[in-house]
C-alpha cells in the first residue's frame, strides 16, 4: 500500500505544477517524499519501466529512463513522467521485492570457471599454417559496425539510447575470455566472455599452451582460444608495426573486485561488474566514436579529444 500512496501524493501534487522543466519535478519528487521513500520510489519506476519497455536503468540516469518513456509516448518529459504514473496506477503495478527485481532484471550468464593451465611453448602453428610465438602482438576484430550509432557517447542527443554494448550480448566473442591467474601460477579463473566493445583491441601474447587439446593464448587479460578465434575471425595477427597497444591499466580494478566477489564481499554479479567496468573504461579505449561523455550531474559533454578521434 506504500508504494500506492506515494503513487497518488506525487499524482495529486502534480497536477497543477507546472511540467515543463524536468529537473524541478525530479527535485520535488525526491524532497515531497522523505528520502528514504522517494530513493525506493524511484527505484520501482526504474523497475516498471525496465520490466514493461526494456528500458536501461543500470546506465541511464532517472531523469534518461524517463526521457526514454516520454520520447516512445511522443509527450515531452513532464507530460511524459505524469502519463507514466497514471499508466501505473491505471495497471495497478505491484512493485517487486528486491529479490524479484533481481531476479527479473538482472542478466546472470557469466559464472567462474577453474582451468589449470597448461604446460607452456614459446610457439605453435595453427590449423590454418600460421605461425604465433609469445611476442607477437594480435588484434580482436570489429564486431560493433554501426552500433556505437545507438550510444550516447556518439549522439548525446538520444532519446532512446542503446547501452547494449556494455551489456552481456549474443555479439559477444566466443573465444576470448576474461581470466584471472591465481596466486599458484598454474590455475586461472575464467570469468566472462570478452564484450564485443573491445572490437579492435591490440594485446600482446604472454603466454601459450596446450589445454584439454586446444592450444590456448593468454595476453595479460584474456585466455583465448587460438585455433577457434582465428577460424571464426575473432583475432588477427599484427602485421603492421604502426600500432598502438590498447590500454587495460585500469583492468586491475575489475580483477580485484572479481576476487573480493569470490570471497563473498561484493553481492553485484559477475556481469554487473563486468558491465559497470566496460562503461567506466570506454575512455581509455580511444574509439573514434567516443565524441560525448555524461558528468556526476548526468549532463552529457563534448569529449575534450572528440576532435582529434572524430573524422
Amino acid at each position: 500500500m506504500e508504494f500506492e500512496k506515494r503513487l497518488e501524493k506525487i499524482i495529486i501534487s502534480l497536477y497543477y505544477d507546472d511540467k515543463s522543466n524536468a529537473d524541478n519535478i525530479i527535485f520535488f519528487v525526491k524532497g515531497y517524499l522523505l528520502s528514504k521513500e522517494g530513493e525506493d520510489f524511484i527505484k520501482d519506476i526504474s523497475a516498471y519501466l525496465n520490466i514493461s519497455y526494456k528500458i536501461d536503468i543500470q546506465f541511464n540516469t532517472w531523469k534518461e529512463q524517463i526521457d526514454h518513456y516520454a520520447f516512445l509516448m511522443n509527450e515531452s518529459w513532464g507530460k511524459g513522467f505524469y502519463k507514466l504514473l497514471y499508466e501505473i496506477k491505471e495497471n495497478a503495478y505491484k512493485p517487486l521485492s528486491d529479490f524479484e527485481k533481481k531476479e527479473k532484471i538482472e542478466i546472470n550468464t557469466n559464472q567462474p570457471e577453474y582451468k589449470a593451465k597448461g604446460k607452456s611453448q614459446d610457439s605453435i602453428i595453427l590449423n590454418d599454417g600460421h605461425k604465433l610465438m609469445v611476442g607477437d602482438w594480435i588484434q580482436l576484430t570489429d564486431k560493433i559496425g554501426d552500433d556505437y550509432k545507438k550510444t550516447k557517447f556518439f549522439d548525446a542527443s538520444l532519446k532512446d539510447p542503446s547501452w547494449e554494448l556494455f551489456h552481456p550480448s549474443e555479439k559477444d566473442f566466443n573465444y576470448i575470455h576474461f581470466y584471472y591467474e591465481m596466486p599458484d601460477n598454474q590455475n586461472i579463473i575464467s570469468f566472462s566472455r570478452a564484450r564485443y566493445l573491445l572490437s579492435n583491441s591490440i594485446v600482446q601474447i604472454k603466454t601459450i599452451t596446450l589445454e584439454e587439446n586446444k592450444t590456448i593464448i593468454y595476453t595479460d587479460f584474456f585466455r583465448i582460444e587460438a585455433n577457434q578465434a582465428f577460424e571464426n575471425q575473432e583475432i588477427v595477427a599484427c602485421n603492421n608495426e604502426k600500432f598502438i597497444e590498447t590500454n587495460f591499466s585500469n583492468l586491475d580494478f575489475l580483477l580485484e573486485d572479481i576476487i573480493n566477489h569470490q570471497q563473498g564481499f561484493i553481492p553485484r554479479s559477475f556481469d554487473e561488474m563486468i558491465s559497470y567496468w566496460c562503461f567506466t573504461h570506454l575512455r581509455y579505449l580511444k574509439k573514434e566514436w567516443h565524441l560525448f561523455d555524461r558528468d556526476i550531474n548526468g549532463k552529457w559533454y563534448r569529449n575534450k579529444n572528440s576532435q582529434f578521434f572524430a573524422k
